[in-house]
């Protein structure tokens, strides 16, 4: 059992302070495991896969290298993500830290957290101007199908004033098949808010088994566009 599914005990995050408690631990007892060189390479490997998402203030823009992804990959258990928050023009690593039905939780050390139901955004936490939650209307059963419909669509995000907004949209899905082999589809988006003027395009790629391996999304307006890359299912 995996050191973090072993903070869990096999349960969904419940709480903020459930979740900084169980990021604490998983820290201490990542980096506490070994002696010397050992213990600071672990040290150097829980800090690329807990990265920080720097979303705003005087810090220069992270990226994560080529590099950090390759370790992150071949040293982690768990399911990990690479986001790229295009507005902020930084990236980072996220590690899963639960799961609660269908939807999983990917976090950071800071906290920051971002859920998603086969790759589609559910929600954020602690970006600033949240996604609080999605109401996906037909979209799962779409891209599972690799189809193209039409579906309607809730977004519920934070104002400037810590407020909830909800935002409508009415959808079109297309889906393309590629000529070569693994098959890939490439679904697109294409969403107008209803009695509004906000418009976004969302983008995934989805194998044949209707899972989906990578995408761009809209998080609201003020995250933007989120590209979200899966490394370890």
């Amino acid at each position: 059992m995996s050191v973090i599914k072993q903070v869990l005990g096999g349960k969904s995050i419940a709480s903020p302070k459930a979740l900084a408690a169980m990021l604490g631990t998983v820290a201490m007892v990542l980096t506490g495991c070994g002696s010397g060189t050992e213990a600071d390479q672990n040290r150097k490997i829980t800090k690329q896969v807990l990265g920080t998402l720097k979303g705003g203030g005087k810090s220069a823009p992270s990226q994560v290298t080529q590099e950090q992804v390759q370790q992150a990959v071949a040293t982690s258990t768990q399911p990990l993500i690479l986001v790229n928050l295009e507005k902020a023009k930084s990236s980072t690593l996220l590690v899963e830290i639960g799961r609660n039905g269908p939807v999983q939780a990917f976090a950071t050390s800071a906290r920051q957290t971002i859920s998603l139901q086969n790759g589609m955004a559910r929600g954020t936490r602690g970006l600033g101007g949240d996604l609080m939650s999605v109401d996906l209307g037909g979209l799962p059963q779409l891209i599972a199908s690799k189809s193209g419909g039409t579906v309607q669509r809730e977004i519920r995000v934070l104002d400037g004033e810590d407020a909830t907004l909800r935002l409508g949209f009415s959808c079109s899905v297309t889906s393309t098949r590629s000529s070569h082999k693994p098959v890939l589809y490439q679904m697109t988006e294409s969403c107008q808010q209803s009695g509004g003027s906000i418009q976004f395009t969302n983008s995934y790629t989805v194998n044949g088994a209707g899972t989906v391996l990578k995408s761009r999304q809209w998080f609201g307006p003020h995250l933007d566009y989120i590209a979200v890359q899966h490394l370890k299912f």
